[in-house]
């Protein structure tokens, strides 16, 4: 099997997108990446000379497609057809999409590859990832029925898939097979003074000049009524430069340790990657009086804190957290980190 990487990208600098850690992270896992840059004005192009692997197609966005963002599908179909011509001759290919404020995590890397293999050997022509989307902060993501809980990232080429809308996602598909891996949507997370431009110029290609105002206001009501849960799990090691300019750190050290109890023995496979200088778990409480130091510690009680987490995003589309990710956020409501690991 051959995985080609593709995506679009405008103005990425202006808007302070992460574009550059979003290409190489796409790059990892394929051996080319074909990108659409639309005609920018802030020297994006500059930036790009030492992404490997990356083949550049300059486009010019159509300043009339200004309803629902079909400029996004437009141009995310017009590389998707360059990304075909160019391996028609090849057989079992599949490309892999990344919007440029999207990345996958390290550790999910080999999990992702093994899934569109997966997806072939079931007939499958379309993956579907689950999303964190991260909202005015890298410890916080949505989870309310505006967010999309998973969405199609990766799609075998000979195939009549296409994007649409404002390439959200692709359609046409046959069969999807539901992947357990992440992509981390960064969209919400940027300097305040360029998230408050890219905010307002990316309404222009939704709506006509006369309606702009009221869809502002009607933003601003949604983003204010956003429900968020706590997030201190790992990040994508490409993030790490980012994260430090905007936060000030990448990491915190939990001070002293973290103690666990609560019936948690198959939630201990995280155990590894708690950022803490010791960990204590104890599946009984009545052994907590042995601990002499336990004042030193944070306590978490997974069986008590259990009902505080919601079983899944509160979209009819989402799946349930899986075990990991629901160990994660128990474990961030008490503000205690997990490990971004780098690659091997």
């Amino acid at each position: 099997m051959r995985f080609f990487g593709f995506g679009i990208l405008r103005n990425g600098v202006k808007y302070d997108y992460p574009f550059e850690e979003s290409l190489r992270s796409l790059s990892s896992l394929t051996e080319k990446v074909y990108l659409a840059l639309g005609d920018s004005e802030d020297g994006t192009e500059n930036r790009l000379k030492n992404i490997p692997n990356l083949e550049i197609i300059n486009t010019n966005w159509d300043p009339k497609l200004r309803d629902d963002g079909l400029i996004l599908s437009n141009q995310t179909n017009f590389i998707l057809n360059q990304l075909r011509s160019k391996t028609s001759h090849l057989n079992h290919v599949w490309g892999v999409y990344l919007q440029c404020d999207e990345l996958f995590l390290d550790q999910e890397v080999n999990l992702i590859l093994s899934d569109i293999k997966q997806a072939e050997m079931q007939g499958c022509d379309a993956v579907n990832f689950r999303y964190l989307h991260f909202w005015q902060s890298f410890n916080k993501i949505a989870i309310n029925k505006k967010w999309y809980p998973n969405e199609i990232r990766a799609i075998k080429l000979d195939s009549n898939i296409e994007s649409w809308g404002d390439a959200q996602s692709f359609r046409n598909y046959k069969k999807i097979f539901y992947s357990k891996a992440h992509i981390f949507h960064y969209g919400h997370v940027r300097s305040p003074e360029k998230y408050k431009l890219k905010k307002t110029d990316m309404l222009k290609f939704y709506h006509k000049d006369d309606k702009l105002g009221k869809y502002r206001e009607k933003e601003k009501r949604q983003d204010s009524k956003t429900k968020c849960l706590s997030y201190f799990g790992p990040h994508p090691i490409l993030m790490k430069d980012r994260i430090i300019s905007l936060d000030g750190i990448f990491q915190k050290k939990n001070k002293g340790g973290v103690l666990i109890t609560g019936h948690c023995a198959k939630e201990a496979l995280l155990l590894p990657e708690i950022n803490a200088k010791k960990i204590f778990v104890i599946d009984r409480p009545c052994f907590l009086k042995k601990i002499s130091i336990l004042n030193k510690f944070i306590f978490i009680n997974l069986k008590k804190i259990d009902k505080l987490i919601p079983k899944k995003a509160e979209s009819k589309l989402a799946f349930p957290w899986s075990t990991e990710m629901k160990l994660i956020l128990k474990l961030s409501l008490k503000g205690i980190q997990l490990k971004s690991i780098a690659p091997k």
